[in-house]
């Protein structure tokens, strides 16, 4: 599958198609524009982010027709999501204060945890391990860390701003 996001029925709405030749399969349908789809591990989930309650919020989309789960409920402005590998944990971004990257993780009885600040960052992705996520230290430039989940800790990859860097 693909999955991407379109503004073909007037705003930005959530679709997928089959590759490599099947017809777009539109999976939102809301006023407000919905972007940045993030299929979970297993494909019977779909995380995005969304304006439909006024800010800029995570939510997640059961492909098999269940309704839809606002993941968090801040005025934070969360987007970028990405889906450990396990498909218990999203991380995502948020602009508002305090900025950065975060965490989201599914309890047992299905509710999301609230979430857990790691570092100043955006665009994560995940180890297959699920141990570690990588992340720009800016939106738009920067440099590369690291950081292991359980701990916090981080560490830098690359850093732009320092002396002979390419």
């Amino acid at each position: 599958w693909l999955f991407y996001d379109s503004d073909l029925a007037g705003n930005s709405d959530i679709y997928r198609m089959r590759l490599p030749n099947g017809q777009p399969e539109r999976l939102t349908s809301e006023r407000s524009v919905e972007f940045f789809p993030d299929p979970s591990p297993d494909g019977r989930l779909v995380a995005f982010q969304s304006w439909r309650t006024g800010s800029r919020d995570i939510f997640v989309l059961p492909l098999d027709g269940g309704p839809v789960e606002q993941v968090t409920r801040t005025p934070d402005q969360e987007h970028l999501v990405a889906w450990s590998p396990d498909g218990q944990t999203l991380a995502f971004t948020a602009q508002s204060q305090p900025t950065g990257l975060f965490l989201a993780h599914r309890n047992r009885d299905g509710s999301w945890q609230t979430r857990k600040r790691l570092d100043e960052g955006s665009w994560a992705a995940w180890s297959s391990d699920g141990r570690y996520l990588s992340y720009a230290t800016n939106l738009l430039g920067g440099g590369l860390r690291v950081v292991a989940v359980d701990s916090g800790t981080a560490r830098t990859v690359y850093d732009e701003t320092a002396p002979g860097a390419p």
